[in-house]
């Protein structure tokens, strides 16, 4: 598809940081990272034909001019935008297993958004989709939480969810994409995640938010295609979410990183004494 549509330009670079990193200590495998942006340049440029009849030697054929050049050693520079997200799971998954009948929905979302508010600061547009999909009954995306998974997987499978989201928000960011490329894009995230593509396309944009003429955010309204809230409940919701954004916009989207990081550690320390 990339080769047939000049015009159509592949960004893997989040991809290839989350695939090179160290998941015990978040150090970068600079020659791993590397190894695959070749190999997919290599792919990118090699004649389809010869692609599908295997008919082709990477180590042979592609020649490398000038070895790559990775600036950071870690994944650090990106904590802003994976450690809130992780520790939103966290959170999730620890309201989840005190229960997900009906009876206790409405009051999952409640005490979830509260928290946010109080310990984050800062609302995540897909993780709140994420929590009212899980607490409104909708089953398929519990994977996405480990809640089924043994103890050891919990924080493996978090992580890929993490990554999942960060790559899902960036990509359906043109304006925030287009600063990082430097120039205008109209973005195409593909996956092959269906229960990940859902919770990206069920939703309405209602209007973005720029304070100031800096970088804002994006409102994201919700749907009722739950089974446990009403759709009574569901305006009542956004309507709180318009109301709370009205009020907040104009405030500092800084995270309190220390706050995360401990906060973090506690949900953690609990997952392994399970």
């Amino acid at each position: 598809f990339v080769q047939k549509n000049n015009a159509v330009e592949v960004f893997y670079l989040y991809s290839l940081v989350e695939l090179s990193h160290n998941k015990e200590n978040f150090e970068i495998n600079k020659d791993k990272l590397s190894e695959f942006k070749y190999k997919i340049d290599f792919a990118t440029q090699c004649p389809i034909k010869n692609l599908r009849q295997y008919q082709f030697d990477f180590y042979r054929d592609y020649v490398i001019f000038r070895p790559l050049d990775i600036p950071v050693n870690n994944i650090a520079y990106l904590d802003e935008h994976l450690l809130p997200t992780y520790c939103g799971l966290l959170k999730i998954r620890e309201l989840s297993l005190q229960g997900l009948d009906k009876g206790k929905s409405e009051k999952n979302l409640k005490l979830f958004l509260e928290w946010v508010k109080l310990e984050i600061g800062v609302f995540g547009g897909l993780e709140f989709q994420l929590a009212l999909k899980i607490f409104g009954g909708n089953s398929e995306y519990l994977r996405m939480i480990s809640l089924k998974d043994s103890l050891g997987d919990v924080r493996k499978k978090l992580w890929g969810t993490t990554w999942d989201l960060f790559h899902a928000r960036f990509s359906i960011n043109s304006e925030e994409l287009a600063k990082i490329v430097g120039k205008d894009v109209i973005p195409f995230f593909v996956t092959s995640d269906s229960v990940l593509s859902k919770l990206i396309e069920n939703n309405q944009l209602l209007m973005k938010v720029k304070p100031n003429g800096n970088s804002g955010g994006s409102i994201w309204l919700s749907d009722a295609n739950t089974k446990h809230f009403s759709d009574d409940f569901i305006i009542s919701l956004n309507e709180s979410i318009i109301s709370l954004a009205a009020t907040t916009h104009s405030r500092s989207k800084e995270f309190n990183m220390p706050k995360i990081r401990n906060l973090i550690s506690e949900f953690e320390s609990v997952i392994k004494t399970a």
